[in-house]
């Protein structure tokens, strides 16, 4: 199932949102002033393929609770804004892009 709520006015995402949507295999809520994505908001989208989050105002996002199966991810034309860790001296999230397809992207263009 394809849910595409993309220039919908959503600034939350929260763990509860998208409970009962469990056979959802692509998502799309670009360009939606997205400010947070609660950790876990993807938990139970166990058949999840393709997410789309570009084009909002993310600064940061957890990976954990996306899905595994994951065929790919669009995180560009984000805000993000990078931690440093003082003993590794390099960006603990978001990490360099590690995309299941060549067209995913995370650079914060």
């Amino acid at each position: 199932m394809r849910l595409s709520l993309s220039g919908n006015p959503i600034r939350r995402l929260s763990r509860t949102s998208l409970t009962g949507l469990r056979g959802l295999t692509s998502l799309e809520l670009s360009r939606c002033e997205l400010e947070t994505v609660e950790e876990d908001a993807f938990a139970a989208q166990t058949k999840l393929q393709w997410l789309r989050l570009d084009g909002n105002r993310l600064f940061t996002m957890q990976p954990d609770g996306l899905s595994l199966g994951l065929h790919g991810v669009d995180l560009h034309a984000n805000t993000w804004r990078t931690r440093k860790c003082s003993a590794a001296r390099r960006p603990i999230w978001p990490a360099p892009a590690r995309s299941h397809t060549a067209s995913a992207t995370a650079s914060g263009e």
